[in-house]
């Protein structure tokens, strides 16, 4: 006998326990248990309330919900909602083999709206997979002619993934600052609030390197309370983390360890993001909690071993790995955070004047002051001090 498929799993938990139905029902958004019955009794009828399915598997199997769904997804008609909006739920599960196969599938349909959502999706993909490097994704989603207001959305919000990667966060801003009244037309519960979280995240990156520190805490306090996605928790963590980095290690320490627990081996960007977080957190304040990968190429991971080794004394280290890297090839983040450790290696002022400039030019004002820090310990006029904060 193969294996049941979802519907007769969920079927068979609702006849086992009287009143299981009726509790299903008010959980995913049905009006009765029997109108959840009849979907599940007939595999041919697709859940018209998405965000419903994943409610009932995440209650009825909280450890197989992934693997769950990611089979389910193999047996959707890739020209119906369904389909579309498992594509969203795979994205952000990083459930990718499911993903690239439901891709295919709705690239190769014949419903125009399904194969406009695999464009979208599949430019992601490639840049992920890294067959398109950064300037190639940022054009083809540019260059996209989109139909619809969901993958608009979609659209700009994964370009903005891009410029994260490259910390433009000065370009996630111009990027998502005019679609915020775009979700109201989103009429799918579950594609509107998780492509809010998503926005929310990005925006929350931004306002934390213009040091809208208050506002950024309540925004990840609020993505915590209200989100049972350990993806969007933990981005709140990274980003709250963030917020307390100069100001206390104690509390930065702990926020960003509370959202790598979350996605440890399971998230590949925002598992990279908090990792570099945690070990530039550590090296600020010269503990030894980092987890540091020595034979990574990443512009990040070289810096903070770098930043190790130089905050632990072994400036021939710190120096030897500094010079692996092209600094002609860094983006503008990148050389503050170069020129920032420079400016410790060498105790040298216009190491630091240089770090202030590429923080400035990148739109970087929170970790702009480190260096400003270090120019005050070299006992600059506070005049100079105050011009180079504007």
């Amino acid at each position: 006998m193969g294996r049941l498929t979802l519907k007769q799993m969920i079927l068979n938990k609702c006849e086992e326990e009287r009143g299981l139905a009726g509790r299903l029902a008010e959980l995913s958004g049905y009006n009765s248990g029997s109108s959840l019955m009849k979907i599940l009794k007939d595999e041919k009828k697709e859940f018209a309330k998405f965000y419903g399915l994943v409610k009932i598997v995440r209650y009825l199997f909280p450890y197989e919900e992934k693997m769950l769904l990611a089979e389910y997804a193999a047996t959707l008609d890739p020209k119906k909602q369904t389909a579309r909006l498992m594509l969203e739920y795979l994205n952000i599960n990083h459930l990718n083999e499911a993903q690239d196969d439901l891709i295919s599938k709705m690239a190769n349909c014949s419903n125009l709206e399904s194969k406009e959502y695999a464009k979208v999706y599949e430019i992601d993909r490639q840049y992920v997979k890294g067959e398109l490097s950064f300037n190639d994704a940022v054009v083809n989603f540019s260059s996209l002619q989109l139909k619809y207001t969901e993958t608009k959305l979609i659209a700009d919000i994964m370009k903005s993934y891009c410029y994260l990667d490259e910390h433009e966060y000065n370009m996630i801003f111009k990027t998502l600052s005019p679609v915020e009244n775009l979700f109201s037309e989103i009429k799918d519960e579950y594609l509107s609030s998780v492509l809010y979280f998503r926005y929310a995240i990005l925006m929350v990156g931004h306002y934390v390197r213009k040091q809208q520190i208050i506002k950024v805490r309540d925004i990840c306090w609020s993505l915590i309370n209200q989100s049972n996605d350990e993806y969007f928790v933990s981005f709140a963590y990274l980003h709250l983390g963030n917020s307390y980095m100069v100001e206390s290690y104690d509390k930065s320490y702990n926020f960003l360890m509370r959202g790598y627990e979350l996605v440890k081996d399971k998230h590949g960007r925002i598992e990279f993001g908090l990792r570099n977080s945690i070990n530039f957190v550590s090296n600020l304040w010269k503990k030894d909690t980092v987890i540091l990968d020595i034979k990574s190429e990443n512009v990040s991971d070289v810096h903070e071993v770098a930043f190790y080794y130089i905050q632990h004394d072994q400036f021939g280290m710190g120096e030897k790995t500094l010079d692996t890297l092209n600094f002609n090839s860094l983006t503008l983040n990148q050389k503050a955070f170069h020129k920032y450790y420079r400016g410790i290696l060498n105790n040298s002022m216009k190491d630091f004047t240089d770090s202030i400039k590429y923080f400035k030019q990148s739109g970087d004002f929170f970790y702009r002051q480190l260096p400003i820090m270090k120019l005050k310990e070299m006992n600059l006029p506070d005049c100079v001090l105050e011009a180079l904060a504007e």
